[in-house]
């Protein structure tokens, strides 16, 4: 579907047991694309990885907003078909069954007046979706979900020793472990991808968290 850069190929390997595609800045279109693609393989029955990970970094809340209607519509049309499944999404989740989305605002202070900023700006599911049967439903609780998925402060910072990035890649190498029930090393789980497009900045960072993980994984980058 597109568009996106060659730096996403890798993101579509049917072979790797993940894929972490992150966008900040004008990366969010991009990897708006690259969503857009994965659902639409799943739902042809074309084989994607068996998760993918898909994070949004922004510095101000109205950088979201932008975007946030069409993720969820996205999300929603591909609930209605076979691309997911809304009985694996819960309030405390992030995945639905193959599909993780988060968002980091670094700008973002969780008060009374900004989640009403959000709300205000997400009417979607009332006006696309009130005339399909059930539909409006699925709508409003994926879109509560996806609230519970912004996240304030940047995948750059730290806690407990860990950024957002290397915390995300020590949990994925913890899920192939258990989904292979130990029968490989730790040190022989490579079949992970991490696709990046944004500030050369931010792209380093996220490289060297690649690069000092036990999980050996293959990072491409198309810089902003």
């Amino acid at each position: 579907l597109g568009p996106y850069g060659d730096a996403f190929e890798s993101c579509f390997d049917a072979t790797r047991k993940a894929a972490i595609v992150i966008g900040a800045g004008t990366g969010l279109a991009s990897i708006m694309s690259v969503l857009r693609e994965a659902i639409h393989r799943r739902h042809n029955e074309i084989r994607v990885p068996k998760r993918m990970y898909f994070v949004w970094c922004c510095r101000d809340l109205v950088h979201l907003r932008w975007c946030w209607n069409d993720i969820l519509k996205v999300l929603v049309d591909a609930e209605m078909g076979p691309s997911l499944d809304l009985r694996y999404l819960h309030e405390k989740s992030s995945l639905f069954h193959w599909i993780n989305v988060t968002f980091f605002v670094s700008g973002l202070k969780q008060d009374a007046a900004t989640k009403n900023l959000i709300d205000s700006s997400m009417p979607l599911y009332e006006r696309d979706y009130k005339n399909v049967i059930g539909s409006a439903e699925k709508a409003k609780r994926i879109r509560e979900w996806m609230m519970n998925q912004v996240i304030e402060g940047g995948i750059d910072e730290l806690t407990d020793n860990e950024n957002y990035i290397e915390r995300l890649l020590n949990g994925v190498k913890q899920q192939a472990m258990q989904e292979l029930h130990g029968e490989v090393l730790l040190k022989n789980i490579t079949n992970v991808t991490v696709c990046y497009t944004g500030p050369p900045g931010l792209g380093f960072l996220v490289k060297e968290a690649t690069q000092t993980n036990n999980v050996n994984c293959e990072f491409s980058s198309d810089h902003q």
